[in-house]
């Protein structure tokens, strides 16, 4: 009877323990595919991500051509291969898109293969989406009472005196110069903050950074304008054009022009005199810009040879381009008879006459739609001024030269007992700045104006008709 029993219990464990022993079997097998198929999902996806980062920097590297990645494929050493897909794709405002799709593949447990897939959408930028660009700073020194809101790059370098303030990251291609706080009479590489308290507050700062210029202004999206002006019936170095567009609060602008013409005297030197005025171009003197929409929406008002003045309360999205003339014939108004300290030789400009605002400010509206590009072959210019403040609400681009104050050297404000030994007072710019030298405003001793530019953050999603745009791609997303 016991013995049966003891028969009986033995059966019985070991029907439990095989049963046991299947399942803890079982389990161990599990954990075992769970590892392997984890290992190989890692190995996967950063197989994905090395293919990734593989096709964004052959882009980065060679904008030219971006599908030279597409169809791309192969193993990599430790096991495992990608796979490279692209595509180009037209972008919102005028920019172009790239969409790559990178998979990663890995043996996983019994030899099933195990994929992963990331996609990055790039893009290259509009100028806009800088508060303030310049491919050199010209030893043109930021200093105390400067400020500025938003990005800031630029490929030289950076010189600061006393403490100026940027709200926004800093990127530079070059080094930091310091002037000593005027102790030394030439600027000197330095790290800042230096001993003699000059320093830059700023919210993040990196060096190394080359954001490319273009080399000429693409007229592509430009020639497609609604509405191009040019002097047509008078052509040669001896003449200057000059366009003068006044925005007004109804979404009109108000268009006129002047020729003139140079002649010589007789015992040397020379005058200037109109030989034809206010031919109005435009469809009327007082067009709405809404009629001057072309095919793509976009409204952009292009002078041809000469120079284009602007101001008044801009009602709408409008692009102002000014031109350089081809060969000898474009000659500047501000040839020899400015009434500054600069003058330039030739036309292209676009000279800021005064105020020039939008109607709906978007400082209080985010909704407003109003925007402006003044975008210039050689430079844009704020021609001299009254001491007083100044705004200007626009996306600015100078290809070949400054955004500056025609009167830096010279004009200065008042003070209380008459004495002109001030700032004349502050250029508020509230937009974009981008410039191939960055030109003077001011100068430490007091002439010309201070600085307060703002960021239009709409630019970083939008910007101004056919505004100049960079050939460089940055990330737009990355999904994986």
């Amino acid at each position: 009877m016991v013995g049966r029993a003891s028969l009986i219990v033995i059966l019985g464990f070991s029907l439990i323990f095989g049963l046991a022993g299947q399942y803890w079997n079982r389990e161990s097998d599990r954990a075992t595919r769970n590892f392997v198929n984890y290992y190989a999902s890692t190995a996967a996806h950063n197989i994905a991500v090395g293919a990734a980062n593989l096709a964004c920097d052959s882009i980065f590297q060679n904008t030219a051509d971006t599908t030279v990645i597409n169809g791309l494929s192969g193993a990599f050493p430790n096991g495992g291969s990608y796979a490279i897909s692209s595509h180009m794709t037209p972008g919102i405002y005028g920019s172009r898109n790239v969409s790559i799709t990178a998979i990663g593949t890995y043996t996983g447990f019994e030899g099933n293969p195990i994929t992963d897939t990331i996609r990055v959408l790039l893009a290259t930028y509009k100028f806009s989406r800088f508060a303030m660009y310049d491919s050199t700073d010209n030893n043109v020194y930021w200093t105390t009472g400067d400020t500025l809101t938003g990005p800031f790059q630029t490929n030289g370098n950076l010189y600061v005196s006393g403490v100026p303030v940027i709200k926004g990251p800093v990127t530079i291609g070059g080094t930091t110069y310091t002037n000593h706080n005027g102790q030394l009479s030439q600027g000197t590489q330095t790290n800042i903050p230096d001993q003699y308290g000059d320093t830059l507050k700023a919210n993040a700062f990196q060096s190394g950074v080359h954001v490319q210029m273009p080399q000429t202004l693409d007229y592509s999206g430009i020639s497609a304008a609604a509405s191009t002006i040019s002097q047509t019936n008078y052509t040669g170095s001896s003449y200057t054009y000059d366009v003068y567009l006044t925005f007004n609060a109804d979404g009109t602008v108000t268009e006129t022009d002047t020729t003139r013409q140079y002649v010589s005297g007789k015992w040397g030197g020379g005058s200037w005199s109109v030989v034809a005025s206010n031919s109005s171009p435009l469809a009327g003197k007082n067009t709405v810009l809404s009629s001057l929409t072309n095919s793509q929406g976009q409204v952009v008002i292009a002078v041809l040879d000469g120079d284009v003045h602007v101001s008044g309360d801009v009602n709408g999205n409008v692009t102002v381009v000014a031109q350089q003339g081809s060969g000898s014939t474009g000659r500047s108004s501000y040839t020899g008879n400015s009434t500054g300290a600069f003058s330039s030789t030739a036309d292209g400009n676009v000279m800021i006459t005064g105020d020039i605002t939008y109607q709906d400010n978007p400082q209080t509206d985010a909704a407003s739609s109003d925007m402006l590009g003044l975008v210039a072959t050689n430079n844009v210019m704020l021609t001299t001024q009254s001491p007083g403040n100044v705004t200007i609400d626009a996306a600015i681009f100078a290809r070949n030269g400054s955004f500056l104050y025609q009167g830096y050297k010279s004009t200065k404000g008042s003070t209380s007992n008459g004495k002109y030994n001030t700032f004349a007072g502050y250029i508020n710019l509230y937009g974009s700045l981008s410039q191939k030298v960055r030109g003077a405003i001011g100068q430490t001793n007091g002439t010309g104006f201070l600085k307060d530019y703002k960021y239009d953050p709409r630019f970083a999603r939008k910007s101004p008709p056919a505004f100049p745009g960079t050939s460089q791609y940055r990330v737009i997303s990355w999904e994986g």
